[in-house]
């Protein structure tokens, strides 16, 4: 089972790795932390989405089951 979403989110088409729990059941939508500031952590420990998390539009472009260390340049 897939842990991981590449997702690229649909207003500024930016790309991010995250957890599949972040993402709502359509997966066209991802929980976002209101901040960055320990958004590595969150995702390295699978961190379950908070009351006070944001949702963006997103689309999946591909899972992983592993950690996932994710580079681009756009």
């Amino acid at each position: 089972m897939a842990k991981y979403a590449i997702v690229e989110f649909v207003d500024d088409k930016s790309v991010a790795a995250v957890p599949v729990k972040w993402l709502t059941e359509e997966e066209d939508m991802c929980w976002w932390p209101p901040s960055t500031r320990n958004f590595s952590s969150l995702v390295k420990n699978l961190a379950d989405p908070c009351d006070n998390w944001i949702q963006f539009n997103v689309r999946v472009l591909g899972k992983a089951g592993k950690s996932v260390i994710f580079a681009a340049e756009l």
